[in-house]
């Protein structure tokens, strides 16, 4: 979710809005093969209601089974795959989660604010939080304390990412999510409250009745309270 917290803050500085298309951001000459899939807002992109499937066709004819499938895919490979994709209907869809989406919104915003990703995420939300073990690539020590990755009882492979960055290439530690964790819960405590809140407000249904998502922030109950959470994993870590 910190990439969604970036998103607010853009929103906030008026770089964007959450009506802004991929039209807008990628140009009048970018050649969409369906002007729908022009049409796709920031926030749709947020909110897994884009339409886009979870997954890009062009990452090889099996992701799933592939160690590292996105070590590979590229601005180029992302690019070709938005120009020829067809939409199921004008967005916005009902929810529905994809990689392909949260991926790409990391590298708009990439693009947005001139920097890579990484530099991205560490400046504008890791560094003011104080999420120092928060980053994509690890120095010597962060790699000696990486957990192994496994699948079942064997060793596996760590992923690695490029344009669909925004979709899990950071790397953490507990402490820093129960910082992050404690940002979510007191906005006011952190440097940019009103980005934090905006995040966290509910904006459509997300799988069921009793489930919304915000820009990333899945809401839904426990125990009868209000309760937020977004799950997930990458290769070697279910």
């Amino acid at each position: 979710m910190c990439l969604k917290s970036a998103r607010s803050q853009t929103v906030l500085e008026g770089k964007a809005s959450f009506n802004t298309t991929l039209r807008d951001l990628l140009g009048d000459d970018f050649g969409f093969a369906d002007p729908l899939a022009a049409m796709i807002t920031l926030e749709q992109l947020s909110t897994h209601t884009s339409g886009l499937p979870r997954l890009p066709d062009n990452m090889g004819p099996n992701p799933d089974g592939n160690p590292d499938p996105y070590a590979k895919y590229d601005r180029e490979a992302l690019h070709d795959f938005l120009r020829r994709v067809k939409l199921p209907g004008p967005p916005p869809h009902a929810a529905a989660y994809s990689n392909l989406g949260a991926g790409l919104l990391g590298d708009l915003l990439a693009s947005l604010h001139g920097v890579p990703w990484e530099r991205l995420v560490i400046d504008r939300i890791a560094t003011p939080l104080g999420l120092t073990d928060t980053k994509v690539s690890l120095d010597a020590s962060m790699k000696q304390r990486l957990a192994p990755p496994h699948r079942g009882d064997k060793t596996s492979t760590n992923w690695h990412f490029q344009a669909l960055a925004g979709a899990g290439a950071l790397r953490s530690t507990a402490a820093d999510m129960i910082r992050f964790g404690q940002a979510l819960i007191d906005p006011e405590s952190t440097p940019f409250p009103e980005a934090v809140r905006l995040m966290m407000k509910p904006r459509t249904a997300f799988s069921g009745p009793n489930s919304q998502i915000g820009l990333g922030s899945i809401q839904g109950s426990s125990l009868r309270q209000p309760a937020w959470e977004h799950n997930g994993g990458t290769g070697g870590y279910p």
